[in-house]
């Protein structure tokens, strides 16, 4: 019967009027919030003082980063009064073995390097084999010398045939008595040439000594882990035989340029 639709219908309206009436407050409160002004500065806010300190702070921040990138560096001083002195103390690295010819092993390369900033006077104290206490005990009279550089390549042949407590004596007298005759040398110390293992409690020593010497450390595990700086099969591209163990060519000049890159030199 016609009469009964209307409740239905009256609903139907009373919901449709709610509906209106909220999408017009929507609205209303749309623009009230378009309409909104900004907040006023804070008083006493001086936004050009706020830009100055932190343009401050943000140079502070950057001066101490490049601070501390330069702190990893050894600066190096060419002296005006007679060539740059340098030591290599090494073992069968430093004195080349399993590189094709002299003017491969790591410390000539390193030499004939730095000739482009000046002159220099290099000596080596070493043969295969050296361990710390051999190196001072065989090299005391070159070792007791006064130079502008040192650069320490000890502690391969430590790790093969010295414990480590022994170790941790010997190489800080090596060290003591570096600097005993060379107080203003720059020092770098290169890590022990083998697998990073074995080798790493011989470096957990020559760090720190190094440093505490006043001395910058440079690890080789970088340089000894490719296969590529060592002689595949143990034999040279001339055909003659070395071992894999000891760097190629390519192995010394890498560690030449671990040594070069090092030095920041004035």
């Amino acid at each position: 019967m016609p009469g009964r639709n209307r409740p239905q219908r009256r609903k139907v309206f009373i919901a449709a009027g709610l509906a209106a009436v909220a999408v017009a407050a929507s609205v209303a409160v749309g623009m009230s919030l378009l309409q909104t002004p900004e907040p006023a500065a804070a008083p006493g806010f001086d936004a050009s003082a706020a830009a100055s300190r932190m343009a401050a702070d943000r140079a502070a921040f950057e001066a101490k980063q490049k601070a501390e990138v330069e702190n990893t560096f050894l600066p190096v001083t060419f002296p005006k009064d007679h060539p740059l002195r340098v030591l290599y103390v090494g073992d069968s690295l430093g004195n080349g073995y399993a590189a094709t010819s002299d003017a491969q092993f790591f410390r000539n390369i390193a030499t004939e390097k730095l000739k482009a900033y000046g002159p220099v006077e290099a000596t080596f104290a070493g043969r295969p084999s050296l361990t710390a206490e051999a190196a001072l005990a065989e090299y005391r009279d070159k070792i007791s010398a006064e130079y502008d550089l040192v650069v320490m390549e000890i502690g391969t042949n430590d790790w093969s045939k010295v414990p480590v407590p022994t170790f941790t004596e010997t190489y800080p007298a090596l060290i003591k008595a570096v600097r005993a005759a060379s107080p203003n040398a720059a020092l770098l110390c290169l890590g022990a040439w083998g697998d990073g293992i074995k080798v790493g409690p011989f470096n957990m020593v020559i760090q720190p000594t190094c440093q505490a010497a006043g001395g910058k450390y440079r690890d080789l595990n970088a340089v000894f882990a490719p296969s590529g700086n060592k002689w595949i099969n143990g034999v040279r591209d001339n055909g003659t035989k070395v071992d894999t163990f000891h760097p190629n060519d390519k192995g010394h000049a890498a560690i030449a340029d671990v040594i070069l890159a090092a030095l920041r030199i004035s």
